[in-house]
């Protein structure tokens, strides 16, 4: 029976990894602040993402 492993770096460098994670977030933050879009706009904008 094969374990199952997971992967943690899924593009094999950790920072890599780490700024691909963090695109949505930013791209959250930018759409309150620099377009100053309500809360609820930028939800349901960014739930599509």
């Amino acid at each position: 029976m094969s374990v199952w492993e997971q992967t943690y770096y899924p593009l094999n460098n950790i920072w890599l990894s780490a700024i691909i994670a963090a695109i949505p977030i930013i791209f959250i933050i930018i759409l309150l602040t620099v377009f100053k879009l309500k809360r609820l706009s930028t939800v349901t904008f960014t739930s599509f993402y």
